[in-house]
């Protein structure tokens, strides 16, 4: 990544709050923030040559170029080496859905539901043989990790916009 970002300081990337943000990673997962789609475009080719002398290969069928506060359709085309890379509506991003109108509702709602699921399915918790600190301590454990399972989220007002970053 150092070559990389040599290679990108140029590239003014996404501000958020007082951060200048290019990507974000963990694990084996990535995500860069460009201003334009000629920069995410120029930054993910680089990104593809940098990771060449690693034997690395960006597959262009798990890529996406995901455009915020826009109707994704009207966005530019990204493309790498010869692949077009898809524009969508939404992402998933270490299991938590990233929608281009920044609407957390699908991602609450889904979290919702399997806490609800991971509830039905905790039958002892009606049993009289559990004292209430236990099943309060079942319930944190089990429903309540569902719930937020990843769901830290840090959220950056501007004066004109809200920016979620997951």
């Amino acid at each position: 990544m150092r070559e990389w970002h040599a290679r990108t300081a140029g590239f003014p990337g996404a501000t958020i709050g007082k951060r200048t943000v290019k990507e974000l990673r963990y694990g084996d997962d990535l995500v860069l923030f460009a201003l334009s789609a000629a920069e995410a475009e120029a930054a993910l080719n680089i990104l593809a040559d940098v990771s060449k002398p690693y034997q690395l290969v960006i597959h262009p069928g798990k890529t996406a170029h995901l455009v915020i506060q826009m109707d994704p359709s009207s966005a530019d085309t990204v493309h790498m080496g010869t692949s077009t890379i898809p524009n969508v509506n939404s992402s998933m991003y270490l299991g938590s859905v990233i929608t281009h109108s920044t609407d957390d509702t699908p991602e609450i709602s889904k979290r919702i539901g399997i806490a609800k699921t991971t509830l039905r399915r905790c039958k002892y918790l009606h049993s009289p043989h559990l004292s209430d600190a236990t099943k309060l301590l079942v319930i944190r454990a089990l429903v309540m990790s569902r719930l937020t399972y990843g769901s830290t989220t840090y959220i950056v007002f501007t004066s004109s916009s809200v920016y979620h970053l997951y």
